[in-house]
């Protein structure tokens, strides 16, 4: 009569694991390949329509999400515009052009900076601040 064999083991708890788990539902860091290259393909925007290049100036490059580059906007403004005609397109072309593939990309918001709760929500400081992606530098 040969004894039982033993329980198995419970799995080893792994943090590195679950800290990935954590960190999946964030936006995966940029690929080298893109940002070494994000100047040339913003000059080929420009080639195309320099206002396009103007937003994208004004943008961040937040990574990639599930394939899709994520843009990251100051303002409401600058990030509607963007997604407005044709410039998605120009610049999925132009890192088609520069990289040899495009992607799809997405506009979101960024973390607005606050309004000083001095100022007219409705003025033209506020509005620079939120829509813009305008800065307070000096206040005197």
């Amino acid at each position: 009569h040969t004894p039982p064999p033993p329980p198995p083991t419970p799995p080893q708890f792994d943090r590195r694991r679950q800290r990935q788990m954590c960190i999946r539902d964030r936006a995966d860091p940029i690929p080298t390949q893109i940002s070494q290259n994000w100047d040339e393909i913003r000059s080929l925007v420009r080639q195309v329509n320099p206002q396009t290049q103007a937003l994208l100036n004004s943008c961040k490059l937040l990574g990639l999400k599930g394939g899709t580059l994520i843009l990251g906007f100051n303002g409401e403004f600058a990030k509607s515009k963007m997604e407005q005609g044709d410039n998605l397109e120009i610049l999925k072309q132009a890192m088609q052009q520069v990289m040899g593939e495009s992607m799809p990309v997405r506009c979101v918001l960024s973390a607005a900076k606050s309004i000083p709760a001095d100022l007219d929500n409705d003025g033209m400081v506020a509005t620079a601040l939120r829509d813009l992606g305008g800065e307070i530098v000096d206040i005197q």
